[in-house]
């Protein structure tokens, strides 16, 4: 059985787009309503799956309608459409029951991206949402000195391929973003620009801990590309993944070596926004076992930034809300390296418990729990044995006031290394790691 939609929305066109986006991806029970006073009487002979309300609508507003909705219907998913991201309003709104809520103007990827959060919840019957594009790349494209080779990853912003250098016969790792790929013509430019300052942030620093970069263009057709180092071990989510929590002593290894890479952007006063266990990648390099890098400087903030530069979309935080800085959650852009801080302390907690710090099916009550909520501390939810110096540690970063996390990546290093551990993660345990899980790792 198909779902069925409501969409209340005062305003005609926006109403129309909304059932014309639902109809394009293959959804035909839906009512439209206009007048937000008819919604109770509708409901006494009709029922919906998902219920689409504006918050701005005269008579009733957004959220009286989801009261009345929740009222007649508790099992209805209300998603609220607004221009206003204020957090009053998100807070009011998840307190009576809406499932998550998307931003004006809508685009399509939204609209879609809702219905498979929704989806992914079981609140509606499972039914595959069609996509809009399909891959239409081929091996063997040239950009610049680099030949694709095979995809190896597809992310939100664009992919990754396993390339070769036409002269040198070096691998690389070329992360690429096509022009039919950057959404709508009026935010190709932000796309644009954050990709470039992307490369050039990521190109600017040093750090062993932080991944080399090659090379930068657009090609011909348009397409924008960058050519990196190519790593072949893991990040820290697949990792956790794959072979579940990891020893304390391996933890405090592995997160000393990303404070070395965010100690050296905070310098340079760039913040990176969008630290995650996705970002952090593990791999043997050279003599070295268990050596990290730090990837994606795709969000980072820059010591100054104008309204060029200011690239996430208007109202729409920066980063990821499972690893998100209640100061990032409420949209400030005053922000200082102590954001990293934090989203380090969220990836300790996944590191060594195989959890989020706060999990919910919708991104918007994850980032109220970042605002609100204080956390567990990791020791109650690990398998193994945690450090109370590491659990105090951790607690730290995820202190909703900055002022009370460590003070700086350096500061947070040195803690880690005061840190009393058994037995220490040695490179001999590294390699016996490597060996044993991941050999193919080793012949790259």
């Amino acid at each position: 059985m198909k779902p069925s939609f409501l969409v209340v929305d005062d305003e005609p066109d926006f109403l129309d787009s909304v059932v014309r986006m639902l109809r394009v991806a293959g959804y035909g029970q839906i009512t439209p309503v206009s007048d937000p006073t008819l919604v109770s009487g509708l409901l006494d002979d009709h029922s919906f799956d998902l219920a689409f309300l504006d918050v701005t609508m005269p008579g009733l507003n957004g959220i009286e309608v989801l009261k009345i909705i929740k009222e007649h219907s508790p099992s209805t998913a209300c998603v609220m459409v607004t221009a206003d991201e204020s957090v009053p309003m998100v807070v009011e709104a998840m307190r009576e029951g809406a499932f998550d809520y998307v931003l004006k103007p809508l685009h399509p990827d939204q609209l879609l991206h809702a219905l498979e959060r929704a989806l992914a919840r079981d609140r509606l019957p499972a039914e595959p949402v069609p996509t809009a594009a399909e891959d239409q790349h081929k091996t063997g494209i040239v950009l610049g000195q680099y030949q694709l080779v095979e995809l190896l990853a597809e992310g939100g912003m664009g992919e990754v391929w396993l390339a070769r250098h036409e002269l040198l016969s070096r691998q690389a790792a070329v992360k690429l973003i096509r022009p039919t790929m950057l959404g709508a013509k009026d935010r190709r430019h932000s796309a644009v620009v954050r990709f470039e300052r992307e490369a050039q942030t990521t190109a600017s620093l040093r750090s062993p801990h932080t991944v080399e970069l090659y090379d930068f263009g657009i090609s011909d057709s348009g397409s924008l590309y960058y050519a990196m180092e190519l790593l072949g071990g893991m990040d820290l989510h697949t990792l956790v993944q794959r072979f579940g929590p990891l020893p304390a002593e391996r933890v405090v290894m592995l997160l000393s070596q990303a404070c070395r890479s965010l100690a050296e952007a905070h310098d340079k006063g760039l913040v990176h926004r969008d630290i995650k266990p996705a970002n952090l990648f593990v791999s043997p390099f050279g003599l070295d076992y268990d050596f990290l890098k730090v990837l994606d400087f795709g969000m980072v903030k820059a010591p100054v930034e104008t309204d060029q530069t200011k690239l996430t979309v208007e109202g729409v935080a920066a980063g990821t809300p499972a690893f998100m800085a209640p100061e990032l959650a409420v949209g400030d852009t005053d922000v200082d390296g102590r954001a990293d801080l934090y989203a380090l302390g969220c990836t300790a907690y996944w590191l060594l418990t195989g959890r989020m710090v706060f999990e919910s099916a919708s991104a918007v009550r994850v980032m109220l729990h970042h605002l609100q909520t204080p956390p567990s501390a990791p020791s109650l939810l690990s398998e193994e044995d945690v450090p109370e110096a590491l659990d105090r540690l951790v607690l730290l970063c995820l202190a909703k006031n900055p002022a009370d996390r460590p003070s700086s990546a350096y500061e947070m290093s040195r803690m880690l290394g005061d840190i009393p551990v058994v037995r220490p993660w040695d490179q001999r345990r590294a390699e016996k790691w490597w060996r044993l899980h991941a050999p193919d790792a080793l012949a790259r």
